[in-house]
């Protein structure tokens, strides 16, 4: 409980660098992003093969529409060949620790969005556990668990040029992307 203006003061400070470190976060993703997918330049895909793949898995996709449905599709398997590699390259592993950890988060956040902030940890862990034993939960939280390492792992790979920026000057880097 915040007891005067001063402490109130300073916990909104805290909370709004707590957001825009987040923000900055997720814009060094986006950059880094592009980046490398820019270093790794045009990727040779086996596409034939992947266009009958898509057709197998898809029955919404047929010899009309498979050619723009590659297209779609290409961007997503291109960064995920090279967040393969790169995850290789940079010693990113995931353990079940990780998993757990992950799904403790999000059963956490869903509670949040419906106002429970005060969850006993037994029931956010069933819910955390549950996530974990869904195995379409599962593979997102492996993705999401991947990026977040291998992002990390690349921040500190890498010599960062860290800037001040005013609010504005930060939303506009989002605007100029659309």
């Amino acid at each position: 409980a915040v007891k005067d203006e001063k402490e109130y003061r300073a916990k909104l400070a805290e909370m709004i660098a707590a957001q825009l470190r987040q923000d900055s976060n997720y814009r060094f993703t986006l950059d880094a992003h592009d980046v490398l997918m820019a270093k790794a330049g045009s990727l040779e895909m086996p596409v034939e093969f992947l266009k009958k793949w898509l057709k197998r898995k898809d029955e919404k996709v047929n010899d009309e529409n498979v050619d723009a449905e590659y297209d779609k599709m290409l961007p997503a398997a291109e960064w995920q060949l090279v967040k393969e590699k790169l995850a290789k390259d940079l010693g990113v592993k995931v353990e079940e620790a990780d998993l757990k950890a992950a799904a403790t988060r999000l059963a956490a956040q869903q509670f949040a969005q419906y106002g429970m902030t005060n969850v006993p940890d037994d029931v956010v862990e069933k819910y955390a556990a549950d996530f974990l034993a869904d195995e379409k939960y599962r593979r997102s939280l492996i993705d999401r668990v991947v990026e977040d390492k291998l992002f990390d792992a690349i921040r500190a790979a890498v010599t960062l040029e860290e800037k001040d920026v005013t609010v504005d000057e930060f939303n506009a880097l989002f605007k100029a992307e659309k």
